[in-house]
């Protein structure tokens, strides 16, 4: 899974970072309910092919995606497959494949809509979402929570990365007696390094006279109507092809 610190760098500098955040939301916004609300085929096709497409146009590497994608799918995959099949004790073979219609439909919304949904993370930095957020009057405390928290797993994971690392060139991962060993030891690391991380930055911000108010800057980046229109008419195209496919 691509690293919290990958996805903020390329939603930071794609190509789509100075287009305005609800231009980006309406894209991707419209791609996941069109992937929830189409027709299965060609609906989630069409919505994975824009979302591949947007990642090109966006300068997105098609790595980062698939990245991010990889445990989502491994759920999707996991929960079709159990659609798929019945089980019936008294019966033989006792599983049977009985349910593919319902498994391929949860398989082709799950991907389609995962897929919408990471395009959004890669285009829109966090921070700017959250800004925009207390703007439309998301109160001001789940806001600060919510970036607090993004800054402090972004770090912890950087932390755990090059800790992993140290292991690693020690040959801490030379059998299963060591690898459980190193686990162990970076599992306790991990707990005992985010309390220290969260106690200094406690008083780190007490020092400087913290009044718990986070400021989150705004770029306030215009809006690029051909962008929009563009957006806009592809989505139509998209519901209406899907609709008029799946009627015919």
């Amino acid at each position: 899974m691509a690293a919290i610190s990958t996805i903020d760098t390329i939603a930071h500098t794609n190509r789509w970072s100075h287009h305005h955040l609800g231009d980006k939301v309406v894209w991707a916004g419209g791609l996941v309910a069109a992937a929830l609300l189409t027709p299965v085929w060609p609906g989630a096709l069409a919505v994975t092919v824009c979302v591949l497409c947007s990642c090109a146009l966006a300068g997105i590497p098609l790595r980062v995606l698939f990245g991010i994608l990889r445990v989502p799918l491994g759920f999707i995959v996991s929960g079709a497959v159990i659609t798929a099949i019945s089980l019936t004790p008294g019966r033989w073979p006792p599983i049977r494949l009985t349910e593919l219609g319902a498994a391929a439909a949860l398989a082709g919304r799950g991907i389609a809509g995962t897929a919408a949904a990471a395009l959004l993370a890669l285009t829109v930095p966090v921070p700017e979402l959250l800004a925009r957020a207390r703007r439309v009057g998301v109160p001001a405390v789940v806001c600060e929570v919510a970036i607090l928290m993004y800054r402090m797993i972004a770090v912890s994971l950087e932390r755990l990365r090059w800790q992993r690392l140290a292991q690693e060139n020690r040959l801490g991962y030379d059998g299963l007696r060591r690898s459980m060993r190193s686990v162990a030891a970076l599992a306790a690391a991990a707990f005992v390094g985010s309390i220290t991380h969260a106690q200094r930055l406690a008083t780190g911000l007490g020092a400087r006279g913290f009044d718990g108010t986070v400021w989150l800057l705004d770029d306030g980046a215009p809006h690029r109507p051909r962008f929009l229109a563009g957006a806009v008419s592809m989505l139509a195209l998209v519901v209406v092809g899907s609709f008029l496919w799946g009627a015919s």
